[in-house]
């Protein structure tokens, strides 16, 4: 275990430093059937061994996030599930980029850009009239693959 620990309490009932008080934080937070009475006691006794204390956290954090591992290991092993949901996802996201895309083609926006920075690099050295020219060829450097 590398937990950071100190050598123990050396008065009873003193204050926890705060890496042992992460450590009974997180024996507190996992809801099993982990004895933090009995070590938070041991404590308090300045009778703790922080390796026996580990070693039960570590095995309770393990119990805890079996089923979310097996979950995980379930999901990954089903390919149909996973590539069901990979193109759902796509189908979504090009429908949400189409939609924000056709929104600035016909916003002021899309006009202002066009008009004041792209467009007069345009006009100055391509001599393209801007209103000419068409929202697509405007944002076509912005798609083209490198």
């Amino acid at each position: 275990m590398k937990a950071v620990t100190d050598s123990g309490p050396t008065t009873p009932d003193s204050p926890k430093p705060e890496p042992i008080q992460n450590l009974f934080t997180m024996m507190e937070i996992v809801p099993l059937a982990t004895p933090y009475d009995f070590f938070n006691d041991q404590y308090n006794r300045c009778a703790i061994r922080y390796g026996d204390m580990k070693k039960q956290l570590a095995a309770d954090i393990n119990a805890f996030c079996a089923p979310i591992r097996e979950r995980i290991l379930d999901i990954a092993a089903n390919e149909a599930y996973l590539d069901k949901v990979a193109r759902e996802g796509a189908e979504k996201a090009a429908e949400s980029a189409s939609s924000t895309i056709r929104k600035f083609a016909e916003s002021s926006a899309s006009e202002l850009l066009r008009n004041t920075l792209w467009g007069t690099w345009r006009e100055k050295y391509l001599r393209i009239p801007i209103r000419r020219m068409p929202i697509r060829l405007l944002f076509a450097p912005l798609f083209q693959s490198k």
